[in-house]
């Protein structure tokens, strides 16, 4: 192919691939490297990000390369070629692998000296963990030291127009040391070496998230005698006023939780070696998934369950912990057992010194709701639950808590932010409820039975429930230990039974047809409880009095309607999930156009399940520009373009005048000449 440009760089050895389009670019008068690659290539974005995706994507490095007029060969001996043919696997970088995170491209990494001798950027200033250069022992930059204007891939670093020497002579020097690490790697081609500072590098940057001031120097520093498995100095940082004592264990938790052993066993020497002693302020809300919290204690999941049963650790519905309680726990434990300090939880457990443990969480208040200010308000009593981790104690659910504190079965207090929804558990109530009452799911799943139909056959036997649905605001059977002592229960488990169908009151309703609450109405719909007058309001269901003011129901017309819904409607909502569309894109697709008929149920959008094969059937072929652009990596106007220029015609138009959607097929031909070219 004839390249259009007169200048054609020359591949320097050891020259980034970014560098050379750089130079390409300038070379030919342009100052935008992205407006030079899009001059060449048009399917190439014109954002932040594009010039990164090229890098990491060989195959359309080279094909640029070539259309700026430089060899295939040779630019593919520049490119970070793929160790693999998908997208996600590792780049090959000075013949050492690195993941796809690992090499950064939004911003330009130099060092000064070598770029105004040679001319170019160095590849190997593109990974990440790279700080330094070992010919000029000086710190890489990212931005002018002079006016602090910052470099980009896109741009020339001396456009800003500061003296060159007033540049080199700002330069932040280093030690010999910090300037040949990572020349050192690369020179003994040491991939578990690589491997073990990135995930320093990752792990001392985690710091800045966890409230620590660490400057760009620093943690060169502290990278280097890490690396060297020495210890360093509190001095290295610049340590706050205020904030809380960060447990070594804490800081190095990333390392303990790695994927190498490599990388776990040297955490551990630095452990034994010793760290210096860092105040952090740790923010409240900052999380970290349980497996890294798991990590950081040093103990598995049954140890980690009983922490947070025992209420030492709160966890959220997404299963992440808050960093402040972990932290606070080690700290804990640590001023218990000062000749154990980096122990972990779970050798602690063990041996002569297991009592000890037990000494130093005894007594310690379980943590409602994480704090980092010191005096913050804690849950009455020596050891206190909320909701979440007396429902995991008790071996339930939330919900079922909630409905027994309503119920009046279960004590509690609101916790001290006064909200109607935080409630706290001391665990003299939590523990005298236990010798009370008993879940019948608790009962099945003590002798294997099913769960399901356990309480029922419990009831038919003539036990009767303290609490449940239809007798009281309880949404989970509970009965009385007294009730169920010397009965047995592998007997009741496999005998047939009558079930009481409709979870009708065990006491005689006043006449034989079957009548539902509000409550029970809600629950055989699922739904929640504030929208069944919803159901009413749009004509699903009559209430037996609809001026009463509390509605009821016929169970049968109740269960048919759920029979109903379930088996011949399908809500917008899932329909636009199983298609890869938003629920506005779904509703402007096939609701607006009039394409389909929509109802509303209990406030949400459903379609028949006829409409709803109608719909699948037509995605299978066709879609809409939206989809199309995601899946060859364009904008959604790119089918509107090559419409206007009679490439891509509709395959079918649904709707008109301004709310008019164009379906075009999956497999037109005119999509393959637009996609991003990918490895």
């Amino acid at each position: 192919m004839t390249h259009r440009h007169p200048f054609v760089p020359r591949i320097q050895p050891g020259e980034a691939p970014l560098s050379l389009l750089r130079r390409a670019a300038l070379g030919n008068g342009y100052t935008s490297t992205i407006s030079f690659v899009r001059d060449l290539e048009p399917s190439v974005d014109d954002a932040v990000t594009a010039l990164g995706t090229i890098a990491r994507h060989p195959a359309l490095f080279v094909e640029i390369c070539v259309r700026t007029g430089i060899g295939r060969d040779e630019a593919a001996r520049c490119a970070y070629r793929r160790s693999g043919g998908a997208r996600e696997d590792d780049l090959i970088w000075h013949n050492l692998h690195v993941g796809v995170g690992d090499l950064q491209f939004r911003h330009s990494k130099l060092c000064l000296s070598c770029y105004l001798e040679e001319g170019f950027a160095r590849a190997e200033w593109d990974h990440i963990a790279a700080h330094a250069c070992a010919r000029h022992r000086v710190l890489l930059g990212t931005a002018c030291p002079v006016c602090s204007t910052p470099w980009s891939p896109a741009g020339d670093p001396l456009g800003c127009g500061c003296a060159p020497s007033g540049m080199v002579s700002r330069q932040s020097t280093c030690t010999t040391e910090e300037a040949s690490l990572m020349a050192h790697l690369i020179t003994h081609a040491d991939q578990a070496g690589l491997d073990l500072l990135t995930a320093l590098h990752r792990t001392v940057i985690g710091w800045r998230d966890l409230g620590v001031v660490v400057s760009h120097r620093m943690v060169v520093a502290i990278l280097t005698r890490l690396f060297a498995g020495a210890g360093f100095a509190a001095g290295y940082l610049d340590q706050p006023d205020r904030g809380v004592a960060l447990h070594p264990r804490i800081a190095l938790a990333p390392l303990l939780a790695g994927a190498s052993d490599r990388a776990r066993q040297h955490a551990q020497n630095l452990l034994a070696v010793g760290m210096p002693a860092i105040r952090a302020c740790i923010s409240a809300d900052l999380t970290w998934p349980a497996a890294l919290a798991m990590a950081g204690l040093g103990i598995g999941r049954m140890a980690f369950g009983t922490l947070v049963r025992d209420g030492h650790l709160s966890i959220t519905d997404d299963n992440r912990v808050p960093v402040v309680q972990v932290n606070a726990l080690l700290n804990r434990v640590t001023d218990q057992l000062p000749s154990h300090p980096h122990h972990p939880l779970q050798a602690l457990r063990e041996g002569p010194i297991g009592t000890s443990l037990a000494g130093a969480l005894a007594g310690q208040p379980a943590m409602a709701k994480a704090s980092n200010e010191p005096g913050s308000d804690s849950p009455p009593g020596p050891a206190a639950y909320t909701i979440s981790t007396a429902a995991r104690h008790l071996g339930t659910n939330s919900e079922s808590l909630r409905g027994l504190i309503h119920a009046g079965l279960l004590p509690a207090s609101q916790g001290a932010s006064g909200s109607a929804v935080t409630w706290v558990i001391t665990a003299e109530q939590l523990f005298a409820f236990e010798r009370e009452f008993v879940f019948g799911s608790a009962l099945a799943a003590a002798i294997g039975a099913s769960a399901t139909t356990f309480s029922s056959r419990l009831r038919s036997h003539g036990v009767r429930p303290a609490s449940g649905p239809g007798i009281d605001s309880g949404v989970t059977f509970v009965f009385h230990r007294g009730d169920v002592e010397g009965i047995d229960l592998v007997e009741v488990a496999t005998t047939p039974y009558r079930s009481p169908a409709g979870r009708k009151r065990l006491a005689d309703l006043p006449s034989a047809e079957a009548i539902l609450s509000t409550r029970d109405c809600a629950r055989a719909l699922g739904i929640p409880v504030r929208l069944v007058r919803s159901v009413v309001d749009e004509g699903w269901l009559s209430p037996r009095d609809s001026d009463a003011r509390y509605l009821t129901f016929n169970a049968d017309a109740v269960y048919t309607l759920a029979d109903r819904i379930r088996g011949h409607f399908r809500t917008a909502a899932t329909m636009a999930r199983s298609l890869g569309q938003s629920d506005r894109e779904f509703r402007a697709t096939w609701l607006d156009t009039g394409h389909v008929c929509a109802q509303r149920y209990a406030g949400s959008v459903i379609v028949t399940v006829e409409d709803a094969k109608k719909i699948e059937s037509l995605w299978a072929t066709s879609c809409t520009s939206s989809t199309i652009g995601r899946a060859i990596g364009r904008e959604r106007w790119l089918c509107a373009n090559l419409r206007k220029l009679d490439l891509l015609t509709p395959h079918l138009t649904l709707g008109s005048g301004a709310g008019k959607v164009h379906l075009y097929r999956r497999d037109d031909p005119a999509f393959a000449a637009f996609r991003l070219l990918r490895t």
